[in-house]
């Protein structure tokens, strides 16, 4: 799980598009529990905004979930809005999150954002292995 803050925001005042530079934490422990351990029903929207006669609806599970995460995990940083979480190949946005000081760690909201495009970073250790040796 990578954990992915900004650290800078540059506006381009032209096309008044926004760059953001993130710092990126890896978090190997981490615990993850569900929000809800049942489907939710959901309604169309006419049925909703009208309230007319009910036209269709479906179950479905929420890709929602809450993360502890360490506070030596988050070297320091605190948890915000504008964080995002890659996991499962997925991006997910901090939702909300709450501090516990009694259990040193955070308990963040997180929801999967779908279809949602990202950059993940990936740390890459090489290594390579030389023999010096000496010929007569």
């Amino acid at each position: 799980m990578d954990y992915y803050y900004p650290t800078t925001n540059t506006l381009n005042i032209a096309t008044g598009a926004i760059n953001r530079a993130y710092n990126v934490l890896n978090m190997n422990k981490v615990l993850i529990l569900p929000t809800q351990l049942q489907r939710d029903f959901d309604y169309d929207i006419s049925y909703l905004a009208a309230n007319k006669n009910f036209t269709f609806g479906a179950f479905f599970d929420k890709d929602d979930v809450v993360v502890l995460i360490k506070y030596a995990d988050l070297n320091g940083h605190k948890p915000e809005i504008e964080d995002h979480i890659i996991y499962l190949n997925k991006k997910w946005q901090v939702k909300k999150f709450q501090e516990y000081a009694d259990l040193k760690c955070y308990i963040v909201n997180i929801v999967a954002l779908s279809g949602a495009k990202f950059n993940q970073i990936f740390n890459l250790l090489g290594e390579t292995n030389l023999t010096v040796s000496q010929h007569d």
